[in-house]
């Protein structure tokens, strides 16, 4: 083929790539049909992609050949390979068979937006691979690295902040673990709003070590701020294990930065306060311990991760095989091992048995009915759509996945926390917004750094004609930041759940609502909605609605309820969906309590304040979420 036809070639690969990607755009936003009502629209947005990629072909192509001195037709055609990777967005009309469960209504989008991933992701990581110009690597002070950790922990225990202030934070479990912190500060293990203690249910000691802290600042935002850090932390021994095995320190910092946009570490940070949460830095160090052969301070970060939940102490098998295995260290793996399915055992079998004889479950039995009842069942759940879809994003899509797979001696470290996330009865794609894949992606993300590492030994080897051998790693690795950057852009917490203008505690919904709460005595019994319990929960009786109305032989009846008539009700991203309009009207004419204060649409009701004559208040009341014939009632004297 002569330069001449070549280089025509080329210019045709990146003006088709634009085109499949407009009309993707235009498929994705509006839907094809639409757009096709729309003809002159639709060839406006077609152009402009090709107009954009030709200019970003151009751009870079001009580039490389002022920086090596390389014919520019040659750069062209290589250059122009990178653009093929669009070409699967010609797939994009297969999206629309792909079945979303109508429970998942947020996740309507998500194929379209995988397979706009794939493209995206695939480009950055052919058009570095062919680049004709080295990207060198340069030292990064470490200063740098532990300012950007900092600021990730500021953003996020901003935004978390901001969330818990605004009423999006909920019973289950910033406010459970700031009632049972405030029992442990007190000498106390039992918890209201489990009407049992916690240790019945999850050993997790690392609360204990965290109880002097809550005898300085007892308040939910403590355990927020001690999350954000852990998470935050986590990210150090990332980059110290990338800058030495990758030896490329802006390969290492890609990998770095990358890490702070995963959202299966986003969606634990925002979603209230998990005790497994605070296990990523322990793992993290464990597994940087191990590689360095420091096995007295891998031990001592295992047991750390250990002390977080009850199931993390399995972890020490697969360390212990894989020191066994790999490095030869038969009997220290050996032993290992074994502690660690006796730590299990006396967690499963000893310390919650004993807590459950002395606490019996009540109220919130049902919730913790985890796991499936066979094996036969766990092993059909694995193999559900469901199962298979987190599992996808976990390794597919989760910015760090596809590269973990080449780094699978790190990978199985993490075996027992995969097979149990999967063996959950109810885990499914709508996992990836809450924290339980939290302790199972920090062996993704390390795995896929030694899968560069693994990767940048074979590519080689391949012989790949337009492959630049010097660019591999920093190309591998910007390819993960890539694709952890889009995941976070495209189903991240932002994308599918929140929206940061919610948060806003200066709305008079929320002042309105601080008001009320201010007005509850510090040692009084209290009940309330699930999304207002953790700004009530640091006391010896605080109660959930749900629960008052529901299962009175548990509760009893508290001193002061705390009711929000307002939008919240029905909002499911306040887990608002726990009581009927009728048991709320329940609450309200229950001649036990008697209104003594109404701010907007928030109400105080208090046990014998006089019933009658607080009834006429709720005239101010919004009346959307009190049936109509009871209101008519209610104010028929007032």
């Amino acid at each position: 083929m002569g330069m001449k036809q070549s280089s025509m070639l080329s210019g045709l690969v990146v003006i088709v790539a634009g085109i499949l990607t407009g009309l993707f755009s235009l498929n994705l936003v509006v839907g094809i049909g639409n757009a096709m009502n729309n003809v002159g629209l639709s060839l406006l947005v077609v152009c402009l992609f090709v107009a954009l990629f030709l200019g970003v072909w151009h751009g870079i192509c001009s580039f490389v050949v002022k920086r090596s001195k390389i014919a520019l037709d040659v750069v062209r055609k290589k250059q122009s390979i990178a653009f093929l990777s669009f070409f699967v967005l010609g797939l994009f009309p297969v999206t629309s068979f792909v079945a979303i469960p109508s429970n998942f209504a947020s996740f309507s989008s998500l194929p379209s937006l995988l397979l706009l991933m794939v493209a995206l992701s695939l480009y950055v990581l052919l058009a570095l691979l062919l680049l004709d110009v080295e990207i060198k690597s340069k030292k990064i002070p470490m200063k740098f690295v532990y300012c950007a950790a900092a600021l990730f922990f500021v953003v996020v225990t901003l935004l978390a902040s901001l969330k818990h202030h605004s009423f999006y934070s909920t019973a289950f479990d910033l406010g459970l673990y700031n009632q049972v912190m405030h029992g442990y500060a007190q000498g106390s293990v039992f918890s209201s709003i489990l009407s049992f203690s916690i240790l019945a249910d999850h050993v997790q000691p690392i609360l204990f070590l965290l109880t002097p802290v809550y005898w300085l600042f007892s308040s939910p935002l403590t355990l927020i701020v001690i999350q954000s850090l852990a998470i935050a932390i986590g990210s150090i021994p990332l980059f110290l294990l990338g800058r030495k095995y990758l030896k490329h320190e802006i390969a290492a910092f890609a990998l770095f930065v990358g890490y702070f946009f995963v959202p299966a570490l986003w969606y634990p940070a925002l979603f209230d306060f998990h005790p497994l949460t605070l296990a990523v830095p322990f793992l993290m160090y464990a597994v940087y311990f191990l590689v360095e052969k420091r096995y007295g301070l891998m031990v001592l970060f295992l047991v750390l991760a250990g002390l977080c939940k009850e199931n993390l102490a399995l972890l020490l098998v697969p360390f212990g095989i894989y020191l066994f295995l790999k490095d030869k260290k038969r009997v220290f793996g050996a032993v290992l091992a074994v502690i660690g399915a006796v730590w299990l055992y006396v967690n499963l079998e000893v310390v919650i048995p004993y807590f459950i004889e002395r606490f019996p479950r009540g109220i919130s039995f049902d919730v913790f009915n985890y796991y499936n009842d066979t094996p036969l069942d766990t092993i059909k759940h694995l193999f559900s759509v469901d199962t298979i879809g987190l599992l996808g994003l976990l390794f597919m899509e989760y910015g760090f996945g596809v590269l973990s797979l080449f780094g699978l001696p790190i990978l199985l470290l993490g075996t027992t926390e995969f097979g149990i996330l999967v063996a959950r009865q109810g885990s499914s794609l709508a996992d990836i917004v809450y924290h339980h894949q939290v302790s199972s992606i920090v062996f993704v993300i390390l795995s896929a750094l030694f899968g560069i590492v693994v990767l940048n030994k074979w590519l080689p080897k391949l012989k790949l004609k337009y492959v630049v051998r010097k660019n591999i790693v920093p190309a591998l690795a910007f390819f993960a930041l890539a694709t952890s950057v889009l995941s976070f852009s495209f189903y991240g917490p932002f994308a599918l759940l929140y929206d940061v203008s919610d948060f806003n505690p200066s709305s008079p919904y929320v002042e309105n609502g601080m008001s009320i709460i201010s007005l509850v005595p510090e040692d009084a019994s209290v009940a309330a909605a699930n999304w207002v319990i953790p700004h009530l929960s640091g006391r010896e009786h605080a109660y959930r609605l749900k629960d008052v109305v529901n299962r009175p032989e548990f509760t009893g009846f508290p001193e002061y309820i705390v009711l929000d008539l307002g939008e919240a009700v029905e909002d499911a991203k306040r887990s608002a969906n726990l009581i009927s309009r009728e048991q709320y009207s329940f609450l309200v004419s229950s001649e036990r309590y008697g209104v003594v204060a109404v701010e907007g649409n928030w109400v105080l009701l208090e046990q014998g304040a006089d019933h009658e004559g607080g009834l006429c208040d709720l005239a101010e009341v919004s009346t959307e979420y009190l049936p109509d014939e009871y209101l008519k009632g209610i104010f028929a004297n007032c």
